[in-house]
Parts: C-alpha cells; structure tokens; sequence
C-alpha cells in the first residue's frame, strides 16, 4: 500500500501511517482518492481552503483508473520519503 499526504497532518499520524504503509508527503495537494485493483478508483475534489465542499466520484472505468494512476504516479514522484 502507499499513502501520500500534505506535510501539514499532525506526526503522530504521518507515524501510523508509515507503520502501515510506503508514504510520501507533499506541501500540497488537490483533492485525493483511493485507486485498487486497476479499475476501482474514488476521486475526492476540492480545494483545501473549502473543506465543507467536497465532491466524490467513484467509478469501475478502467480509463479513468488508469489516468488516476498515471496522475498520482506523477506526484508521487514529485513528493518526498517520509522519515
């Protein structure tokens, strides 16, 4: 599994998190989501400022699965290990 969060999510969690998983940690991020089996994918959109107005997609296009991917593969490697 892998996780990337914003730098600004309190330690104790960015702690579990790599307990739990690969993370990677960013200084910011547009919306989120969570992609498995290469088909399945939950897009979350909104802008951080805006917390009380977010949109979720959720699809089994494997289209859109593999955009997602290839988008999160992008900034995953923009982002830094976190340690």
């Amino acid at each position: 599994m892998t996780i990337m969060t914003t730098k600004d999510v309190s330690t104790k969690v960015l702690k579990r998190l790599a307990s739990l998983s690969d993370l990677r940690v960013k200084d910011q991020m547009f919306g989120g989501g969570v992609i498995c089996d290469r088909k399945d994918v939950i897009l979350l959109l909104g802008e951080e400022e805006q917390t009380e107005s977010v949109v979720a997609i959720c699809s089994e296009h494997q289209g859109l699965a593999k955009l997602a991917k290839s988008y999160f593969t992008f900034l995953w490697n923009e982002s830094e290990p976190y340690s």
